[in-house]
């Protein structure tokens, strides 16, 4: 299951970011806009919160609690582990380059014209990075709850 969720994942992130364009209207300032990226920058804001968090309780679960740590012979607990982290890994870099195009963008506008604004509520490469950063995101979260399940309750059983 886990290998099916990191190969759809993957696949829709590789599409997400390869049809968009990548051209950037710029837009009149407006009340509207400035609400839309302050609430765009606090949902980023609170996913990477949830995202350290669940990789903490998930690393904790997998290696620090001594009832349900993974041992060399857990293949498929240390697979579902690894493609957890590789979501999560992929997360942080989505949203680190998401931020750097959003810098950008605001240097370029501040170069070429001081009365616009990017639109970023409208902007199809910037609602594709969106879309691939909330995939890898709960990509993540569904890996790490196979994880999660495969280690507590699926182990209590066998004992």
């Amino acid at each position: 299951m886990a290998l099916a969720v990191t190969a759809g994942g993957s696949w829709r992130c590789y599409r997400y970011l390869h049809s968009s364009s990548h051209d950037v209207k710029l837009v009149e300032p407006s009340e509207t806009q400035k609400a839309g990226v302050e609430l765009l920058r606090k949902h980023e804001e609170q996913f990477l919160s949830a995202a350290i968090l669940l990789i903490g309780a998930l690393w904790g679960i997998a290696i620090v609690n001594k009832d349900s740590r993974l041992r060399r012979k857990d293949w498929p607990e240390i697979f579902m582990l690894s493609c957890s982290v590789t979501f999560f890994i992929m997360y942080f870099v989505f949203v680190n380059s998401s931020t750097e195009l959003n810098l950008q963008l605001l240097r370029d506008v501040e170069t070429l014209s001081r009365t616009q604004v990017p639109d970023v509520l409208g902007s199809a490469l910037i609602a594709s990075r969106s879309s691939a950063t909330n995939i890898c995101f709960f990509g993540a979260l569904l890996c790490s709850a196979f994880t999660v399940t495969s280690l507590c309750l699926f182990r209590s059983i066998e004992k």
